[in-house]
């Protein structure tokens, strides 16, 4: 995701958000440091551009080519948090 979010003419063409965990986004970034990619309070920052972060607490590990129930479940919460918002009418930004 952090990949695919690092191109610019992708951010160019929407507002991108990310609901997932810090503590794993940030170790992810460790593992695979992408140039001017940092966090930055709730929000992923991309050369100059601020991707803002909703939170989800996980006790998942980045684990990379591992199956993780933690991770899958991380990933469900996520989609359930994302479409409850867009049900509420929140703004996603």
């Amino acid at each position: 995701m952090v990949k695919a979010l690092a191109h610019p003419e992708l951010r160019n063409h929407c507002h991108p958000m990310i609901i997932g965990n810090m503590r794993l986004l940030r170790d992810y970034l460790q593992a695979l440091p992408l140039s001017g990619t940092r966090i930055s309070g709730n929000a992923l920052i991309i050369d100059d551009t601020e991707i803002p972060i909703i939170e989800i607490l996980s006790d998942a590990v980045l684990s990379s080519g591992r199956i993780d129930p933690l991770a899958g479940k991380l990933a469900g919460d996520a989609i359930v948090r994302g479409v409850e918002l867009t049900l509420a009418g929140e703004p996603m930004l």
